[in-house]
């Protein structure tokens, strides 16, 4: 039962569930809010809150602090930022604590819950265990694979020789004759344009974009979506991703690496052919990394000199093979299209038929060549990013986990810390009275052994 007393000094004698509710005095006729279990222990007898006797004085930091955690100002005068929000210490002077494990079952003491709208005790109801077994998931039977043929497949290293065979399947032999196709309406377009009629020359920039396009997207399927065979021409066909992006970050590559020829093309001298060649070898070693880089890295931040030479260390010697690939390959594939170029102009000059066919054949041949030797080239350079990738000196590609160090985060380390702690004081007897048992069991061994014959002991040890 709960005894209080109205303002009018009438005493109420309710029962417990009636803990929160309101009750009218018959005396006087006002509403009194019944107390709580928690509050009778600070009413007095007219039903008033007690106080405190000596009410603790003003701080002398109040007018401080409450400038500044009202203020509009994000810092303070010493340009400190204004955090309001407690500290760990904060949270641990105030006593908090964890409910124990063994009493998670349990219901908990404190202000009992009612039901705002009947007004009834809130009590809590048993819930029935489950019947269901706990089963260990490591003893579930689990079936074996039955389809075994492609395992073999799957377990097979694609090196530079095995990537010369692939492109000999049919499924590639179809992409690169498309390939040719392009090549030939290029050389009819450019025969064209080189017999002065001009209006044919933005379909020599479309033809050669779409060529151009095409190897950069062999870079980016092979490298990025993990393709082991070559992409159909213009993939997707969208003008953004499949056509242009990737025209220009080739084109950008190429005039990374040798815009310096431009500068030393026209110096004389053995001084201006030494630099030339210089500039040559040089755009040929860093062009792989550079292509590689500008197509799938995502960001021109990664074309920085130190993360463009940590590709090429990340790559060890299989970039020697992309650069002598590229280097041969891309010499072929240009002199190729300009030597058909002549023979094709050449077909209409005077002169003996049967050698300028002979040269249109030969050039023909080489040309072909040179498709085989670029598909080569990019099909081996998106192998690298495929295998190196996880090593690569680039930026943004990924979210790096940091650790944090809010107060909710130290917060939860300082309890995890006690929670330790509280276990190793809980298990600290059994584990001394184990170590007791274990060294009186060594004792006791020890002490037999000694109380054997000499004999004993030296047959022991060399059957031991």
């Amino acid at each position: 039962m709960i005894r209080f007393n109205c303002h009018c000094t009438h005493e109420f004698l309710v029962p417990e569930d009636q803990a929160g509710a309101l009750v009218q005095c018959p005396k006087c006729g006002r509403l009194n809010d019944v107390p709580t279990l928690s509050d009778l222990e600070h009413l007095e007898d007219g039903g008033i809150f007690k106080m405190d006797e000596k009410p603790k004085p003003p701080s002398k930091n109040m007018i401080p602090e409450a400038t500044r955690a009202f203020s509009r100002d994000l810092r303070d005068d010493h340009g400190e930022e204004i955090d309001l929000r407690p500290s760990v210490d904060d949270i641990l002077a105030a006593g908090t604590t964890e409910i124990p494990l063994e009493l998670a079952g349990q219901e908990l003491p404190g202000t009992p819950k009612y039901d705002p709208v009947t007004g009834e005790l809130i009590e809590s109801i048993d819930i029935k265990p489950s019947d269901k077994q706990t089963v260990d998931a490591k003893k579930i039977p689990v079936a074996k694979r039955a389809i075994t043929y492609a395992a073999g497949d799957l377990s097979k290293r694609v090196t530079p020789g095995r990537i010369l065979l692939n492109l000999f399947h049919p499924v590639n032999l179809v992409v690169m004759l498309f390939v040719i196709l392009a090549h030939m309406l290029l050389q009819v377009v450019l025969a064209v344009v080189m017999a002065g009629i001009f209006f044919a020359a933005p379909l020599v920039i479309i033809f050669g974009g779409l060529l151009v396009s095409h190897y950069g997207v062999i870079i980016e399927e092979i490298g990025k979506g993990d393709l082991d065979e070559l992409p159909r021409p213009l993939r997707d066909a969208s003008f953004g991703s499949d056509l242009w992006a990737p025209f220009i970050r080739f084109n950008f590559s190429i005039l990374a690496c040798f815009w310096p020829i431009m500068l030393v093309i026209h110096m004389p001298g053995t001084a201006g052919t030494g630099l030339l060649a210089a500039c040559v070898l040089f755009g040929f070693y860093f062009f792989p990394a550079t292509l590689l880089t500008t197509l799938c890295a995502g960001s021109y931040l990664n074309l920085r000199p130190d993360r463009i030479i940590g590709v090429i260390r990340a790559c060890g010697l299989g970039y020697w093979v992309s650069v002598i690939a590229f280097a041969i390959g891309g010499m072929v594939y240009l002199g190729s299209i300009g030597f058909v170029t002549f023979a094709f102009i050449h077909l209409f000059a005077s002169g003996p038929i049967g050698d300028k066919m002979l040269a249109l054949a030969g050039g023909s041949t080489t040309l072909l060549l040179g498709i085989y030797l670029m598909h080569f080239a990019c099909w081996h350079l998106g192998l690298l990013t495929r295998v190196n990738a996880d090593r690569f000196p680039w930026v943004l590609q990924r979210h790096v986990h940091s650790r944090r160090t809010d107060t909710l985060a130290q917060l939860e380390a300082a309890r995890k810390a006690a929670r330790h702690a509280d276990l190793l004081r809980a298990n600290r007897p059994d584990r001394d009275a184990r170590i007791s048992e274990i060294r009186e069991a060594e004792k006791a061994k020890r002490a037999a052994q000694e109380a054997k014959p000499i004999w004993d002991r030296v047959a022991e040890t060399r059957n031991d």
